[in-house]
């Protein structure tokens, strides 16, 4: 009877680590970033995640010439499909954004624990 009660806590416990495992999420960063003003720059993400996925977090930031703007929290939508996001980004405090290169990095996290971390070289246009 013991080796039953086994099995079926087992059984439990890989049905929620196998849909987990399905679970994905990914990230894609334009190549053009759009200049609003010194303090603000437009980020589009296209995000795709799983249908039954739940985002716990999702921002990006842009760092140029050494600095970090502030993160720029953002919601996706999990539904299978992609999804594109302009994401307004601000400068860090006592900084400013110039046309030209820069890097973007996004930070995506699913409650299963999928993630993803993209960063691209980009420019600001």
């Amino acid at each position: 009877m013991r080796w039953l009660a086994a099995v079926l806590l087992a059984g439990l416990i890989a049905v929620p680590a196998a849909q987990a495992q399905a679970e994905t999420v990914s990230v894609t960063v334009d190549r053009f970033v759009e200049f609003v003003d010194a303090d603000t720059v437009e980020v589009s993400l296209t995000v795709t995640c799983s249908s039954a996925g739940v985002v716990l977090e999702a921002f990006a930031y842009v760092v140029q010439r050494d600095h970090n703007s502030e993160f720029a929290f953002f919601n996706p939508t999990c539904d299978g499909n992609a999804h594109t996001f302009i994401v307004s980004v601000e400068a860090g405090e006592g900084e400013r954004f110039r046309r030209g290169r820069a890097r973007v990095s996004a930070f995506v996290l699913l409650e299963s624990g999928a993630t993803t971390s993209p960063s691209k070289k980009v420019v600001i246009r």
